[in-house]
């Protein structure tokens, strides 16, 4: 797929990631009156489209995130085939991921300040909750378990926006895809014991997770010790205590993580909203500006991105748009026969230089920040390899690098998550030697 492409009625604008399994590119529909609308668009390519488990899962996720309509998730708006393509368009989010903004931030060695923290994992929270209460249209719950909450998959947007996406792995009632048996999913850093054992789980998974996420926003290192993913796990199924947070950390905060991430479920917060309602408290204290901070910290990806879909605006600016084209044509086919052709126009004056799009307007995005790993067709792990591979393997992608900063001292090295997992919980019952996880890749 190339730039200028379409799939149904989008044109492809801008790579956010390609993989083995398919890629996630900005699209811009485009039609009378200068209307515009910019989204994500996630292609399955066409031997991983005619594969049942993998079909299936993909559809999953669009099903899902199309029945919750919730400001704090991301929602599925189309799904359709194409020849051997089967794709889904979604909301495109001008921002980062939560992974991207916490990458750019450990090369400047910074820490996230504790307010924008917690209004990120509020908003989550906000989201989580709306899922774990849907309902069919019998009226009953649907079940709905995230099983993927990670940093990967927490957008933030420059309007302030923050969403959750990837339910492509989601435990809910009729799901279409079968877990496989013996195997876990999510990311082994974020999620609770219980799930990482292979034990059932409920929305308090969800919750154990995203205090994970708020213990690394608000100190900049993870949980338990990283040397390992077998060291990790051990810590995590043992029921270790988390590591101590630095102590400039208040105690609210602190208090609402331990609850949060409580070894036995019963011990943690019941629900996301109680959860988010404590954060609410803490916030009325410290309040954030979120809007300002992700344009400080945009990683070089989702800058690029930017100035490619900026650059795609102006040059439409100078095109013929649809409405005029229909009314040209309108006039021509309404002039009688043998009538005198008109005097041709006047060339128009040249149009002012474009705007572009009102990128801070909240909109949507599927993918802001591929990582390594196997792919479970959520998004975060949709895509395989780093940033450089996708983009040596796009070579007609215009380069759009912002200018380049003063150079700074390099970050010290910094934990950062894995992709998604599949893990034989035997290992975990089974005791004696090392753990062996599969499809763990380390980031650069």
């Amino acid at each position: 797929m190339h730039i200028g492409d379409k799939v149904g009625k989008y044109e492809l604008l801008y790579p956010i990631g390609e993989g083995g399994m398919g890629e996630v590119w900005v699209g811009r529909l485009r039609s009378l009156g200068g209307f515009e609308s910019y989204v994500a668009v996630k292609v399955i390519h066409g031997r991983f489209a005619r594969e049942k488990r993998f079909r299936d899962m993909f559809l999953d996720e669009a099903r899902v995130s199309a029945m919750i309509s919730h400001p704090n998730v991301v929602s599925t708006q189309d799904v359709a085939v194409e020849g051997d393509m089967l794709y889904q368009i979604m909301e495109y989010v001008d921002g980062d991921s939560l992974a991207g903004l916490q990458a750019s931030m450990a090369e400047h060695n910074e820490r996230m300040p504790v307010p924008v923290a917690l209004r990120i994992a509020a908003d989550v929270c906000a989201g989580l909750h709306a899922a774990h209460e849907l309902r069919g249209p019998d009226g009953r719950p649907r079940g709905i378990v995230h099983r993927d909450v990670s940093p990967q998959n927490i957008l933030v947007g420059a309007s302030g926006a923050v969403k959750l996406i990837d339910f492509g792995v989601a435990l809910m009632q009729d799901r279409l895809a079968e877990d496989s048996q013996g195997t876990l999913k999510g990311k082994l850093r974020y999620m609770p014991p219980e799930q990482a054992t292979g034990s059932k789980v409920d929305r308090r998974a969800d919750v154990y997770a995203l205090g994970a996420v708020l213990y690394e926003m608000v100190s900049g290192y993870l949980p338990f010790d990283d040397r390992t993913e077998a060291v990790y796990f051990r810590a995590l199924i043992q029921g270790d205590a988390p590591a101590p947070l630095p102590p400039e950390i208040p105690e609210d905060v602190a208090d609402v993580i331990a609850r949060a991430m409580a070894t036995k479920k019963e011990d943690r917060y019941p629900t996301a909203e109680q959860m988010g309602e404590d954060l609410a408290t803490i916030l009325r204290k410290r309040p954030a500006n979120i809007s300002s901070f992700v344009e400080i910290h945009l990683s070089q990806h989702a800058q690029r991105r930017r100035s490619a879909i900026k650059q795609s605006a102006a040059d439409a600016a100078g095109e013929t748009s649809p409405a005029l084209a229909l009314e040209e044509s309108t006039e021509q086919s309404a002039a009688p026969a043998g009538a005198v052709p008109s005097r041709p126009r006047a060339p128009a004056a040249p149009p002012a230089p474009a705007a572009g799009p009102d990128l801070n307007r909240e909109v949507s995005l599927s993918l802001a920040y591929p990582t390594p790993g196997p792919m479970e067709l959520s998004t975060a792990d949709f895509l395989t390899g780093s940033r450089e591979r996708a983009a040596a393997a796009l070579p007609d992608v215009p380069s759009l690098d912002v200018p380049a900063e003063a150079p700074r001292a390099p970050a010290p090295a910094r934990p950062r998550p894995g992709a998604p997992i599949e893990l034989d919980t035997q290992d975990a019952r089974g005791g004696g030697g090392d753990l062996q996880l599969d499809g763990l890749t380390p980031h650069e």
